[in-house]
């Protein structure tokens, strides 16, 4: 078994290597796989104590907050999210902050989030806002909001938003049993999908 302190050079080695983009993938994958053979535990406490002697570093803080993501610690991931963007504002950081409160079922939380994404860094984002209202609403409501949506799908300016939002029609109609309209939906949303492979909302 390797030990504690072979692992912190492994760890040192990786976030050194983490800072040149030519070597940021070899230090993410390497990092990865200490955590998927359990060392996670270890790469944390090596994390926390080079974050005590470099408190406002972006990547330090970056990399504990994707530990913390990896293991399904949301909460403590939002807290190192949160810390990234007020070292460095950035809209990856901003989006692990929406994506922390969304997947959390914070959705009240994610709104302000989306939208600010929206505001600082364009409408290429406006299906975070969309989707997140989706979840906050009644089934009608959220058919509405999609039905508006796919209305004016030209402002999403994002090429996946269509087949998204479709994809989201067809499972709410299912679930109230208006199975027509579901096929509807899901036959453009697989339309849509001959463009590429894009995110769904679930």
């Amino acid at each position: 078994m390797i030990s504690q302190e072979e692992t912190n050079i492994l760890i040192d080695k990786y976030i050194y290597n983490l800072a040149d983009s030519n070597t940021i993938g070899e230090a993410m994958d390497g990092l990865q796989h200490l955590v998927k053979n359990g060392l996670d535990k270890q790469v944390n406490e090596r994390i926390e104590s080079l974050m005590k002697v470099y408190p406002d570093s972006f990547i330090l803080c970056n990399i504990n907050a994707w530990l913390y993501r990896q293991i399904g610690n949301k909460q403590r991931a939002l807290i190192f999210y949160q810390q990234c963007y007020d070292i460095m504002p950035n809209k990856d950081s901003l989006e692990e902050i929406f994506n922390c409160y969304f997947w959390q079922g914070l959705y009240k939380e994610a709104l302000p989030i989306a939208q600010r994404i929206v505001k600082d860094y364009g409408s290429s984002h406006k299906i975070l806002v969309v989707k997140t209202l989706i979840r906050m609403s009644s089934p009608e409501e959220a058919i509405r909001i999609i039905e508006e949506s796919l209305q004016d799908i030209s402002t999403f300016e994002n090429k996946f938003a269509e087949e998204a939002l479709a994809f989201a029609g067809a499972q709410r109609c299912f679930d109230m049993g208006t199975y027509d309209k579901a096929l509807s939906y899901a036959n453009r949303a697989m339309d849509s999908l001959q463009i590429g492979n894009g995110k769904h909302i679930k």
